[in-house]
């Protein structure tokens, strides 16, 4: 009876993983634990205010995997979703930088990095999501707030406007169909976006969408390649990207490997 006990004892203590004092389901807690195999480092935790966002990955030089997220958005969702990140990193999937003129990159530097989180994120997403949903997780919860937010006018693209806003509207467009399932609101917020949206950029909202689906990124090439052709829909008619050789730095033992785009903007 006591050896029963004891067994008892070791599983229950097995599946009650905590991250930042979240206890987690045990398929999330498979899944940190894979990540730290993946790394061999136990996986860090970071608070900070990100500047709004929810949560990042990053690994550090030693080759730890770490999770930084908003004290006010400290979630089982957002650690899955953050522990999926460290995921696809840990299997090879680069960071991306951009080469072109100074001048060129200076002007553009806002919105790439704004796509990082817009654009690269949600295809990630439309990857990973599927496995988030089966283990009872909704990780489209924060989208569907930005969604009602925007038709209710107290998001930031109130503030946009011409080229700008055309900009921020095809990108939404398109990370609605790769991220929500709530159909309802997905049809309410594209009438509200379409309506201030000129042809061509529902055009480009739709051909991004139907290619990531056509593809079905699954490796961290094919992932990457989307994202490059998703880059060239997006900027048609003003600018184009190519792919340049990667390359890797060791971080410990982890071999961690950036992605350079080749940016060229098109002569006015």
């Amino acid at each position: 009876m006591f050896a029963a006990l004891l067994v008892l004892f070791d599983v229950t203590d097995s599946e009650s993983r905590q991250l930042f004092r979240v206890t987690l389901r045990p398929s999330a807690a498979n899944l940190v634990d894979g990540v730290e195999k993946m790394f061999g480092k136990a996986l860090r935790e970071e608070k900070s205010q990100l500047g709004g966002n929810h949560g990042m990955a990053r690994v550090d030089d030693d080759g730890t995997p770490v999770i930084i997220l908003n004290p006010n958005s400290i979630t089982e969702e957002e650690i899955v979703h953050e522990t999926f990140h460290l995921k696809m990193i840990g299997e090879g999937t680069p960071h991306i930088t951009y080469l072109a003129p100074r001048e060129s990159l200076e002007a553009e530097r806002g919105k790439l990095i704004w796509l990082f989180g817009q654009l690269r994120s949600p295809i990630q997403h439309w990857m990973f999501y599927p496995e988030m949903r089966s283990m009872g997780l909704r990780p489209d919860r924060n989208l569907d707030s930005e969604m009602q937010k925007a038709v209710a006018g107290r998001s930031d693209l109130r503030q946009l406007s011409g080229s700008l806003l055309q900009f921020h509207l095809t990108v939404m467009h398109a990370r609605v169909f790769l991220e929500s399932l709530n159909v309802g609101l997905r049809q309410e917020f594209v009438k509200w976006a379409e309506a201030q949206m000129e042809p061509e950029s529902i055009k480009k909202a739709e051909q991004i969408v139907a290619y990531v689906k056509e593809i079905g990124p699954k490796s961290p090439t094919e992932e990457v390649q989307v994202f490059l052709q998703c880059l060239n829909y997006l900027y048609r008619g003003s600018a184009s990207f190519s792919p340049e050789p990667w390359s890797y730095v060791m971080k410990g033992n982890f071999r961690h490997y950036t992605a350079r785009f080749l940016f060229q903007p098109k002569m006015q």
